[in-house]
């Protein structure tokens, strides 16, 4: 019962992970024009590597966020019919 209710998490997570670049503030025109929007956590911001860095890494992002939302639905909905005996 609780591994199906866990692909709801799941879920959120790739929802999250999906929109990683309205999140950070890439639609915001300050925060794209300053180069706010691609500073990258915990690292200094390079204004010649950081916009192509965030870019590929919305990229990974958005593949790995799509894959946790199909795995995480999957889960959600069939996850009860896995394990039957342990209820």
């Amino acid at each position: 019962m609780l591994f199906a209710r866990s692909g709801s998490i799941l879920t959120l997570l790739g929802g999250f992970m999906t929109f990683r670049s309205y999140l950070r503030g890439r639609d915001d025109d300050y925060s794209r024009d300053t180069g706010r929007a691609d500073q990258l956590p915990f690292r200094a911001w390079d204004p010649f590597t950081s916009r192509a860095e965030a870019e590929r890494w919305d990229v990974d992002a958005r593949k790995w966020g799509l894959l946790f939302i199909v795995f995480g639905t999957l889960i959600w909905g069939y996850g009860d019919l896995l394990f039957p005996k342990l209820r």
